[in-house]
């Protein structure tokens, strides 16, 4: 697996640090996809933010 980090300050992270960062996107980009896919979040549309936090609460 190959890892580009690009910035000015790129040379302050170590092998490891940038390795636990995509490890941790990488789940956060499975979640959102799994979650847009199944749970179908956009089909539940509402204008009160009371009923949308619940179907977000009951979804996830």
């Amino acid at each position: 697996m190959w890892f580009i980090v690009m910035g000015k300050r790129r040379h302050e992270l170590t092998l490891k640090h940038i390795y636990q960062a995509y490890d941790t996107r990488y789940n956060i980009e499975h979640f959102f996809r799994f979650g847009k896919q199944e749970l179908l979040p956009t089909s539940f549309q509402t204008t009160e933010v009371a009923r949308e936090e619940r179907w977000w609460a009951l979804t996830t």
